[in-house]
């Protein structure tokens, strides 16, 4: 008979005297569900279960930030972008659909233990040659060396609408800064912040 990884584990551990003092940290709520099942039926009679947690809410525990809601932390976001020379004529409305990709990217950047300013400096430099129209000869050397196919001069409305957002990238090590600084000064944060804290 094949068993599962959980129920391996639950057959291990259940002859513990001491079980009930042991934390299980897992990936997700649904493995710490079926752990719990496996020990119910591993051990086939009533005991105190172990503390048994998802590696979250483990890394909550350890944080002395709480994680804040979506909302709260786009506000958070726009209001720390306002906060920046050069940006206070915003509204929050267009900077909606941007401060949730840039949410995203935050949290990727703290989650994975990231060097910030080494990947936001890539990414400010990839958005600025996304946004330069190109020259033919430019055109060309992109296509030998990478095989992307680039059009010289690139598309004039979507240059000058992506010309309205070169100050928002510009200012994205800066804006990374002063958003965890306000975030950990109220003791909120989102998930990668916690991570990394």
């Amino acid at each position: 008979m094949k068993h599962s990884f959980l129920s391996l584990v639950a057959r291990a551990f259940i002859a513990d005297p001491d079980l009930h003092k042991t934390l299980f940290v897992l990936p997700n709520r649904r493995s710490c569900t079926f752990l719990r099942n496996e020990l119910h039926l591993a051990a086939r009679r009533s005991m105190i279960m172990p503390g048994i947690v998802t590696i979250s809410d483990f890394v909550a525990e350890q944080s002395n930030l709480v994680e804040a809601d979506r909302v709260e932390l786009l506000f958070a976001l726009f209001n720390a972008y306002k906060s920046l020379k050069g940006t206070q004529n915003v509204t929050f409305e267009r900077f909606l659909y941007w401060g949730d990709t840039i949410l995203n990217d935050f949290n990727d950047i703290d989650m994975y233990l990231v060097n910030s300013d080494e990947v936001l400096k890539n990414l400010v430099d990839y958005k600025e040659i996304n946004t330069n129209p190109l020259t033919e000869k430019q055109c060309e050397v992109i296509l030998r060396y990478w095989g992307e196919q680039r059009t010289p001069g690139g598309d004039e409305s979507l240059f000058e609408k992506s010309e309205k957002y070169r100050v928002l990238w510009s200012k994205l090590p800066e804006l990374y800064n002063e958003f965890r600084r306000e975030l950990i000064k109220r003791g909120i944060g989102y998930p990668g912040l916690i991570y990394r804290s």
